[in-house]
């Protein structure tokens, strides 16, 4: 049994989640008999706010840093025509749909999801944008829609129900990781920081 529980609260806007979500798959591959991971939802924006494009880019020129630091990430500053995300729900939801169809397709769509925004480009709130991910991570966009369908307010329940418990824990943004169910942390960390973690709770070192 798992020595180490990662809860990880997450939101597909955030460029530092991106981050942390490489970072920690990356650290479920080192230490896979050690390591368990959950993901839940964080809204850094629960509600739609059109942002004007002008300004939305010029935003984008700040994923520059994240970008130096993770260099497994690809940033894009956002360009073209295309209207930025208008709120973090849609994400949020598609996410628990994917869970629906097992741990692989998660990780997978997980992937897909960030790298759609943030190297592509492409409005992560708008369903067809989100149905067509689905593809990318191996499942039938038309199966996807049947399951988004049928639970919508089950899968809209459960994003909100994440968010109110990190809040209720003390998470105050986003990437929050909850270790063991005890330490609260906030903020993608180093490698080598989430690796020493790991090593002292499983009694590895």
């Amino acid at each position: 049994m798992p020595a180490v529980d990662f809860t990880v609260w997450s939101d597909f806007l955030c460029p530092w989640c991106y981050v942390a979500s490489v970072r920690i798959d990356r650290l479920q591959q080192e230490f896979p008999d050690v390591l368990s991971v959950e993901w839940r939802s964080y809204l850094l924006k629960p509600e739609a706010e059109p942002l004007p494009l002008e300004e939305f880019r010029d935003y984008t020129r700040l994923w520059s840093r994240p970008a130096e630091l993770e260099p497994a990430c690809r940033f894009t500053t956002w360009a073209g025509d295309t209207s930025p995300p208008s709120h973090s729900i849609p994400s949020a939801i598609a996410s628990k749909v994917a869970a629906t169809f097992g741990e692989r397709t998660t990780r997978a769509y997980r992937q897909v999801l960030f790298e759609a925004y943030f190297s592509d480009n492409r409005d992560v709130s708008d369903l067809d944008v989100l149905l067509d991910l689905a593809d990318d991570a191996g499942v039938d966009p038309a199966d996807f829609a049947d399951r988004w369908n049928e639970d919508r307010n089950g899968h809209v329940e459960a994003v909100l129900r994440d968010h109110n418990v990190a809040i209720e824990l003390g998470v105050t943004g986003a990437p929050g990781l909850l270790i063991n169910g005890e330490h609260v942390l906030t903020g993608a960390l180093e490698m080598d920081d989430y690796r020493r973690i790991v090593r002292h709770l499983a009694q590895l070192d």
